[in-house]
């Protein structure tokens, strides 16, 4: 009876029942940064990812959140800080280094730069590009800002300052002791944060292995910032170093022994960066819209990420005036979903209209071509058909012309042409205008859908994948 009893109870703690013994969740190690933390392009490799072989996942999850071409100040305005925020759970750790992009111009350009130095100084500057008005504050306001959000969730902040380049003067390498590495440490000192001296730790290995070697083996040729599989994993290592030095550190207590070799690492998912108009983009769960680029990702695989830039209003000039098109490069995606169109016909004069036969058509050729030389397959999408009809119950198009002139370009370059133009009149067509007009984000809009016409113009696209991206496809999922 007493056997019978404790396997009743046994069985009650493992199914869940009141008082039953929790296990408690994994603490996350969350990796915030630039592109030397997180790289995807061919050939290079952030640090971010060896670092996870150096601890036992089996007791820490380690979560690279960091984003190429980010400066601390870009990071934090675009909301990707505000993401790891909500992800910070008591007990995890958040590891911050930024500094390679936080130089340069502060409104021209990629206008990315934050204010020198750690004091509270701020300036309210206007992007050239852009127009978009901001208020920068200086390197060190920004990763005190990280650390103090990092330590209301519960977890606890470290900081690392830059990892050195590969550029030496007088047979050592040229360090940042006077600027981001200064103000990275002074951000975690008078915050009480743990710091981690990359930078200096990252030079003195370069400079004991010699400058051939570190050129030849953790750098490319024409690249002195961005590492190499081999680079990415001796900045790890140093990483580690770092963290052993730490007195009483509990992170240091989930470090293997010994390193898993880099060899059992999981492939890179395939990128798919997805670009256009209101049609297309991510829309808030307040608002009614719908756009078909929101219903990509849960068809694919867990090989395939899915990252929507779309955005309302633009048209094929102004993604590319605006720096859109070049943020959406600086992801290194496998593959680009082009779509453009609907703002491009808007009347000439407006800032975002485009003809089609002369400087629609360019802009085209700059996507494609662009794509190409980052290594990016383009996939050219023409625009649905608007749902309007005239009074004997046809389809109106004002849009043929831009349709005519996307396939022209995908003839022209040899690139691959999803017609939802035509697909769309099709399906419109065989529907009829009252059920069609259901799809619609709000009454008399005859351009915009909500999720169910959204998810129509989703399926055509996916549709047409085997033809158009053959290996991409291999990746989709029945609905």
């Amino acid at each position: 009876m007493l056997r019978f009893s404790l396997c009743l109870i046994l069985l009650g703690a493992a199914a869940g029942t009141p008082g039953a013994a929790e296990i408690p969740p994994r603490p996350t190690l969350y990796l915030v940064g630039d592109s030397t933390v997180a790289n995807s392009t061919p050939g290079l490799q952030g640090w971010g990812r060896p670092l996870v072989n150096y601890f036992d996942t089996n007791r820490l999850a380690v979560v690279n959140l960091a984003r190429g071409g980010r400066s601390s100040r870009t990071y934090f305005a675009e909301g990707l800080w505000s993401n790891v925020v909500h992800r910070l759970r008591p007990g995890d750790y958040v590891m911050m280094q930024f500094g390679h992009n936080d130089a340069g111009p502060l409104d021209t350009g990629r206008a990315r730069a934050s204010l020198p130095g750690g004091s509270d100084e701020a300036r309210v500057v206007t992007n050239q590009t852009s127009g978009v008005v901001e208020t920068v504050q200086t390197y060190g306001w920004y990763l005190r800002r990280f650390i103090a959000d990092t330590r209301e969730r519960g977890a606890t902040p470290i900081v690392l300052s830059p990892i050195a380049r590969n550029q030496w003067r007088d047979g050592k390498v040229i360090r940042a002791t006077d600027t981001f590495s200064a103000w990275a440490r002074a951000a975690a000192e008078t915050s009480g944060a743990k710091f981690i001296d990359l930078n200096h730790l990252t030079a003195t290995r370069f400079e004991q292995e010699g400058r051939r070697r570190v050129s030849e083996l953790y750098f490319t040729t024409n690249d002195h910032t961005h590492t190499t599989p081999a680079g990415a994993d001796a900045v790890a290592q140093c990483v580690v170093d770092g963290l052993r030095t730490f007195h009483r550190s509990t992170l240091a207590e989930f470090l293997r022994r010994a390193p898993l070799p880099g060899a059992l690492e999981t492939p890179r998912p395939l990128l798919v960066a997805v670009i256009g108009d209101s049609t297309v983009a991510n829309y808030p769960p307040d608002k009614p819209g719908r756009g078909w680029g929101m219903y990509l990702a849960e068809r694919f695989t867990t090989n395939v990420i899915v990252t929507n830039l779309a955005a309302n209003g633009r048209s094929a000039k102004t993604f590319i005036r605006e720096g859109r098109w070049q943020r959406a490069l600086e992801l290194a995606p496998d593959f680009v979903l082009i779509q453009f169109g609907h703002n491009d016909s808007h009347a000439p004069g407006k800032p975002e209209s485009t003809d089609a036969a002369t400087d629609y058509r360019e802009f085209l050729r700059q996507y494609v071509r662009e794509a190409r030389a980052h290594d990016a397959a383009p996939i050219l999408i023409t625009p649905m058909l608007r749902r309007t009809y005239d009074d004997a119950g046809a389809l109106q198009d004002i849009l043929q012309p831009y349709a005519d002139a996307m396939k022209a370009v995908g003839a022209e370059l040899d690139a691959p042409v999803i017609d939802l133009h035509s697909l769309s009149r099709a399906l419109y067509e065989k529907l009829g205008p009252e059920a069609v007009a259901g799809w619609a984000s709000a009454p008399h809009d005859r351009t915009h859908f909500n999720e169910a016409g959204a998810r129509a113009m989703a399926e055509l696209v996916l549709g047409e994948l085997p033809r158009a991206a053959p290996r991409l496809a291999l990746e989709l999922q029945q609905p």
